[in-house]
């Protein structure tokens, strides 16, 4: 009777924390009877992981395509100021034109007067 009970307490411990401890766990024979569930869990995974991997590229991508705009925005806005300061100074030349003014656009750039 006696020795029925240490083999029951050895099972135990096989079933509980030792046997993990022990790698009775993952013995060969327990994959093979779960050779469906590990490769479940093994392709499930892998997919897992390609999506993770998919949508990282994905969202570096979209970063780069933001930043893209974003110096095209700014080139389109410094392209329109600069059309816009040529349409200003062609009109005002058309004026002076056609009020016989005679006046013509300076040779020299614009300079600063300090009052000291």
């Amino acid at each position: 009777m006696a020795k029925k009970k240490t083999i029951d307490n050895d099972t135990e411990q096989r079933h509980g924390l030792w046997g993990l401890i022990q790698g009775e766990w993952f013995s060969g024979s327990a994959y093979r009877r779960h050779i469906f569930w590990v490769m479940l869990v093994v392709v499930l995974f892998v997919i897992y992981l390609s999506f993770k991997f998919t949508a990282q590229v994905q969202i570096d991508e979209i970063k780069q395509l933001q930043q893209e705009l974003t110096n095209d925005q700014t080139s389109q806005i410094h392209v329109t100021s600069r059309y816009g300061s040529m349409t200003r100074e062609s009109e005002m030349i058309k004026m002076v034109d056609s009020l016989h003014l005679q006046l013509a656009p300076s040779e020299q750039p614009p300079f600063n007067l300090d009052n000291k």
